[in-house]
């Protein structure tokens, strides 16, 4: 067994970098969905190679760890030693137990009588050899999980039938284009899923469900749209590579909590493309929230990815309505990828060193130990005090009321430090300790670190000491602390306090932790006074989190209060109300937010257009035409795409199709699809002339575009289009000419 040493080491080194991973996922929270996914992926990676890291790290970190732990890290011999331990060992053994002792010269002690006579195998198996085993036993059985899932997934390939109706072929091929994904995959339908699911890397294919016959074009456009994005970005790779991981540290709780955010955050920065790709967050969701609902109770296989699932899919709802179609900047990938690979060189390089316990030689770093005249250690010194095992010594009640004794101690930082180590604990006795100490610590930085802590035990107990410091504590970090810890917590009991800090608190940040709670509990009792905030508040952050909070709620209520904040002299808040009233999907907020459709800061008429395509009205048109001149690409490319987005609308005007000749290649690329949209033969003349666009992505819009016309020009350009260098060019233009010529 000595074989697999390396275990512990390692399972310890990537317990460590997980933990790590776990808070710098919290600090990128405000980060799209992708960045985190790259954060877990290198997580999980360095988990899988910290084996062969900790071999060749440049360097070397002592570390000081606890004897015991090294102890068990250590190669441990599965046959006692024949030196003079055993001896004394066995000669106490017999003092205690006479009619166990053997007399030294007895005669018919052979061989084969001491075989016979000697103990079982499962008895001379030690400790860790039995850790070993079961380790072991795990691995065989996970293993076999998940090969089972790949053998039920071979046989979906081959028992997959193609999809009945042929549009569905060709719409996967216009999502395949709008994405950006040269190769289209194969799509199948299988009676052994329950909903649509990925898989494969190098032939990956989509898995549709039999009851998506009874699905509307829209629904299965979003579902083709998600599962291509899924292909788009090898999200199949991390995800088997956290299979492998879970396989080998099964008995690791953060490897599994790992792979879960990893499987979330895959399927959240994949909603962000398919929002990014233009789907409206509520249509999209209200999709997804519809095939969850009806979706019959099934197991996929491991490899798989399921479009949803039940356990994860609240959150996913709210992230998808917040969602602004954000991805992840190369910079900010980059950025993380060099962050995890720093933090797992960084474990892996970390040395442990013993620290010292009560017998050893302070001068030699060795344990004194009892020697026998054979120079073998044999028992510690009598005086020294016994060994206790991990179990009897911490106790996890035990060490929790050490902790809460400590908070009265007379130094105030030992009271901080127990109160911020009561943090990680879910415990009754933790909640009230630090529930009085908020309340009578006479020290700011304790009664700070109990807020903190009651938020993170997230105990609905503790909202009545956490109302009462938001509300009269004297020090502004207790209140801040005290209305984050109340947002965490997430219960409605908590909104009147925070309503009333918001409302009344003179210290600006507070007033804005109170907000971004009240966001998190999305109570609508608290709309009316986040109104009142709102027009009375003089400070724009505060004005901000509360826009932020009134958006989470959706409350149509509040459209006005949000409306006229759209003439706010801050940017930052003009930019807010736009992008709320974009998701609260009321035609209301249409006028006021063309108003300011030319404001002078770009980022808000970038929202403002956002907002303006995600309802979908057609008075917002003059909008939409002017932010095709606009000096800012982005809002140019907002507007092409909010035409897209318009229903029943046949003449394209003018200012569109003069837009093919934008400088941006996104710009076209949107414009194409708009007007291949409305359908107007007017727009044909100018499609035309991009069949040669430098953009291939434009080329591919273009084609696409020409099948909704029927004019000689477009079939004179199809054929040109058959000699493109793009694949997907030519085989889209063979497709079109092949629709023309069965229509004709």
């Amino acid at each position: 067994m000595t074989s697999f040493a390396w275990l512990p080491d390692a399972a310890w080194r990537g317990a460590l970098l997980l933990s790590f991973a776990l808070v710098f996922a919290r600090l990128l929270k405000s980060q799209p969905a992708a960045v985190r996914h790259v954060l877990w992926t290198g997580a999980l990676a360095g988990v899988m190679a910290m084996p062969i890291l900790s071999i060749i790290a440049p360097m070397r970190l002592p570390v000081a760890v606890p004897p015991r732990v090294l102890d068990i890290a250590a190669p441990v011999s599965p046959v006692a030693p024949s030196g003079g331990s055993n001896l004394v060992a066995e000669s106490e053994r017999d003092r205690k137990d006479p009619a166990r002792a053997t007399p030294a010269l007895e005669p018919d002690l052979t061989p084969a009588r001491v075989a016979a006579s000697g103990p079982s195998w499962f008895q001379r198996m030690s400790v860790i050899e039995w850790a070993v085993a079961l380790w072991m036993v795990g691995v065989l059985f996970f293993s076999a999980r998940l090969a089972a899932g790949f053998l039920a997934l071979a046989r979906m390939r081959r028992g997959g039938r193609a999809p009945a109706d042929d549009a569905v072929g060709e719409l996967a091929e216009a999502c395949a284009a709008r994405l950006g994904v040269h190769a289209l995959p194969r799509v199948i339908v299988s009676s052994r899923i329950a909903m649509p699911c990925t898989a494969g890397w190098i032939r990956p294919v989509i898995l549709l469900p039999d009851e998506y016959a009874s699905w509307s074009r829209e629904r299965l456009e979003v579902v083709l749209l998600h599962e291509l994005s899924h292909i788009r970005r090898m999200d199949i790779v991390p995800h088997v590579l956290s299979e492998i991981a879970r396989v080998i540290y099964w008995f690791n709780p953060l490897v599994w909590l790992a792979a879960a955010r990893l499987r979330s955050e895959a399927e959240r920065a994949t909603d962000d493309r398919v929002v990014h790709a233009g789907a409206k967050p509520s249509e999209y969701a209200a999709h997804l929230l519809e095939i969850v609902r009806q979706a019959r109770p099934m197991w996929h296989p491991a490899p798989l990815m399921p479009l949803a699932r039940r356990s994860e899919f609240e959150g996913r709802m709210l992230a998808i309505l917040e969602s602004g179609g954000n991805l992840a900047s190369t910079r900010w990938a980059l950025g993380t990828v060099v962050l995890i690979a720093g933090l797992s060189l960084g474990v892996a390089s970390m040395e442990g060193a013993p620290a010292s316990r009560p017998g050893d030689d302070p001068a030699s770093g060795t344990e004194a130990a009892t020697v026998v005249p054979d120079g073998n250690r044999t028992q510690d010194p009598p005086d020294a005090p016994p060994r206790v095992s991990a179990q009897q010594s911490g106790e996890r009640d035990s060490a929790i009321g050490a902790l809460a004794d400590a908070l009265r101690d007379p130094v105030a930082s030992v009271r901080q430090a127990a109160a911020e180590a009561l943090g990680g604990t879910k415990d009754s006795v933790a909640v009230r300790a630090l529930m009085e100490v908020l309340r009578t610590d006479e020290s700011p930085l304790v009664r700070r670190s109990a807020a903190w802590s009651l938020g993170e035990i997230g105990d609905a107990q503790a909202i009545s000491a956490l109302a009462e410091a938001l509300t009269r504590d004297r020090d502004t970090e207790v209140r801040k602390n005290a209305a984050a810890a109340l947002g965490h917590i997430d219960n409605p009991r908590a909104t009147s306090a925070l309503t009333t800090a918001l409302e009344r608190d003179a210290e600006v940040s507070v007033r804005i932790e109170a907000a971004e709670a009240l966001a998190s509990i999305e109570d609508p009792a608290a709309i009316d006074a986040l109104i009142r905030v709102l027009d009375r508040d003089d400070d724009p952050g505060v004005r901000t989190a509360v826009i932020e909070a009134i958006d989470n709620m959706e409350s149509s209520r509040a459209v006005p209060a949000v409306s006229r904040a759209l003439r706010d002299g801050n940017a930052e808040v003009r930019r807010a109300a736009a992008e709320a009233l974009g998701s609260m999907d009321d035609n209301d907020a249409v006028p006021p937010l063309m108003a300011i459709v030319r404001d002078a800061d770009n980022e808000v008429r970038r929202a403002v257009v956002h907002a303006l395509g995600n309802l979908s009205d057609r008075r917002a048109l003059p909008a939409f035409v002017g932010a095709l001149a606009d000096a800012d690409v982005e809002v140019r490319r907002a507007a092409a795409e909010a035409f897209g987005n318009l229903e029943n609308l046949r003449t394209a005007p003018p200012e569109l199709i003069r837009a093919m000749e934008d400088r941006d290649a996104e710009v076209r690329h949107s414009v194409a699809h708009a007007l291949g949209h409305i359908g107007d033969p007017d727009a044909v003349r100018a499609l035309v002339a991009h069949v040669t666009d430098p953009n291939v992505e434009v080329r591919q819009a273009v084609v696409q575009a020409f099948e909704e016309f029927d004019d000689p020009a477009v079939t004179a350009a199809l054929r040109i289009a058959l000699k493109d260098t793009d694949p997907e060019v030519r085989q889209q233009a063979a497709k079109a000419l092949g629709n023309r010529s069965r229509s004709k």
